[in-house]
């Protein structure tokens, strides 16, 4: 599941929580201009790592 926050500089940031192996493990990636466009990057994102 990814959560969105936008930074100080007004950029919008995704961080995805996914469990491999038993181990808690975040991915996250920042710049986005927008939200939906952080939301449409962690969508790809969760379809790769195999997240619902």
């Amino acid at each position: 599941m990814a959560s969105f926050r936008m930074l100080k500089h007004g950029n919008w940031q995704y961080r995805i929580s996914h469990t491999v192996n038993g181990q808690r493990r975040e991915k996250s990636k920042s710049g986005f201009k927008c939200k939906p466009d952080a939301a449409r990057a962690a969508y790809e994102k969760e379809k790769e790592l195999g997240i619902n």
